[in-house]
């Protein structure tokens, strides 16, 4: 058998081995698709994707929480220090 084809028995093909590691590097499972392997492929395309989506998912979802934390806790204070800057500009102009 050539170094150029599947040595499984699901399929052969005559693309390169290099060049489907190549593609699976770049797109995780579509190396396999070519390779021809097409189920085992999309379940390795699908199962990459869905941790994917899911890191992005949680990431994106801790920032969101992250700033509401900042912004529901740092509300306060904003209004506490524009409280604070007003009475002494005010005490400023008054005593004077």
């Amino acid at each position: 058998m050539s170094e150029t084809q599947s040595t499984s028995g699901s399929g052969s093909t005559d693309t390169s081995p290099i060049i489907a590691a190549l593609i699976s590097l770049i797109i995780p499972g579509v190396g396999m698709i070519v390779a021809g392997e097409p189920v085992k492929g999309r379940g390795i395309y699908w199962l990459v994707g869905t941790v994917i989506a899911g890191v992005l998912l949680v990431g994106f979802t801790l920032i969101t929480f992250g700033l509401g934390a900042i912004l529901w806790f740092g509300w306060p204070v904003i209004h506490l220090g524009a409280a604070a800057d007003s009475y002494v500009q005010v005490d400023k102009v008054y005593v004077e």
